[in-house]
């Protein structure tokens, strides 16, 4: 649900176990649950796999959106959080 509030687009494979989703045509990302792996190809088809902490919480997939947003191409940014709101703001 991240990923689409930020304007990505998210495809979920249930025989795979895994999601696809994007942020723009550049960058296509898979995120594999049971192995805990991103893979990220690129629109050349270049491609990297990273390993990473993949939760599956309530029909839900958890991944740091540090990996996310760094192996979709973003700079490296900032988080802070606002308790009393209860939230994350990313810069």
């Amino acid at each position: 649900m991240v990923i689409e509030r930020l304007g990505g687009s998210i495809r979920w494979d249930q025989q795979a176990r895994s999601a696809t989703f994007s942020f723009d045509a550049a960058t296509s990302l898979k995120i594999d649950v049971d192995q805990g792996i991103l893979v990220s190809t690129k629109r050349s088809g270049e491609t990297t796999t990273v390993t990473v902490p993949v939760q599956m919480i309530n029909d839900s997939v958890w991944v740091p959106l540090r990996d996310i947003f760094e192996k979709a191409g973003h700079d490296r940014m900032l988080a802070t959080t606002d308790l009393k709101e209860r939230r994350v703001k990313v810069a």
